[in-house]
């Protein structure tokens, strides 16, 4: 994932800590995985409240 690019740096470095983190707890919640709420908000909500276009770069990343 380290070459994955959806336009944005900090978008990009969200991504990969989040599916890092999912990869290390594959069964865990967003939450349990990212382990506190402070890296769940960091990581994930910001990077899933990111607008369609974005998301559905996300969903098309192989």
């Amino acid at each position: 994932m380290a070459g994955v690019d959806l336009g944005d740096r900090r978008l990009n470095c969200r991504l990969v800590k989040l599916l890092e983190r999912l990869s290390e707890q594959p069964s865990a919640s967003i939450p349990d995985a990212c382990g506190g709420w402070a890296e769940t908000k960091c990581n994930s909500l910001r990077l899933l409240r990111q607008n369609r276009q974005i998301c559905i770069r996300i969903i098309l990343l192989r």
